[in-house]
């Protein structure tokens, strides 16, 4: 399978609920379930991910080296690619198990690489949604804090009409997401499935949710 073909699949598959969820995870499961498995391909994006690590640093991310990230071999669609076979497809492959979570980091790596160069600027209103998703994914306040200021920015607000619907819907996730980092350092309805122990705070928030 292309990476063109994985982002095309992906991109009718977004915010999908209710009697859809079922269909889709199978669906997904059938034609990405041996990437998700395939640890070749895990180890080649971690190499890389630990190659560039350092040009991933919150505190250098305004420096002019920052540029240099994305000058490398892996092209557009192959970074897109591992993002959403990484960060979207096993919480779908792998739903109410943990791991959903595994591959977080090497997708997120990818999605802060296209944010803080500057390349995001560059794509098509999908491709942006699709790293801004893997952010708001992240239990990392900073990362909450830098994915709401790209939203707030002029480079996402100019998609509000022309994409209403899902830029309306990643503001408010993102600022439900950052409202509960802060609250909580970390997502309390992933403490079940993680093995996490909820404090009292935490179980008298999820007694709320649920």
């Amino acid at each position: 399978m292309t990476n063109e073909e994985i982002e095309n699949c992906w991109r009718g598959k977004w915010f999908a609920k209710e009697h859809l969820t079922a269909m889709i995870d199978e669906e997904l499961n059938q034609k990405f379930g041996g990437l998700i498995k395939n640890e070749n391909l895990k180890q080649s994006c971690s190499k890389f991910i630990i190659t560039k690590r350092s040009r991933f640093s919150f505190s250098n991310r305004r420096k002019s080296h920052d540029r240099k990230m994305t000058n490398h071999n892996w092209p557009i669609w192959a970074r897109m690619a591992c993002i959403i076979v990484f960060d979207q497809v096993p919480r779908n492959v792998y739903r109410g198990d943990k791991r959903a979570y595994e591959t977080d980091s090497i997708a997120l790596n990818f999605a802060l690489g296209f944010l803080r160069s500057g390349e995001i600027n560059t794509l098509p209103f999908h491709f942006r949604a699709t790293i801004l998703i893997a952010m708001c994914h992240s239990e990392t306040l900073q990362v909450q804090q830098e994915l709401g200021e790209y939203i707030s920015s002029h480079h996402f607000s100019a998609y509000e009409t022309s994409y209403s619907l899902v830029s309306k819907a990643l503001k408010d996730i993102q600022k439900n997401h950052e409202e509960r980092i802060k609250q909580f350092e970390r997502f309390p309805e992933r403490n079940h499935i993680l093995g996490r122990q909820s404090t009292q705070k935490e179980q008298a928030y999820l007694k709320e949710l649920y």
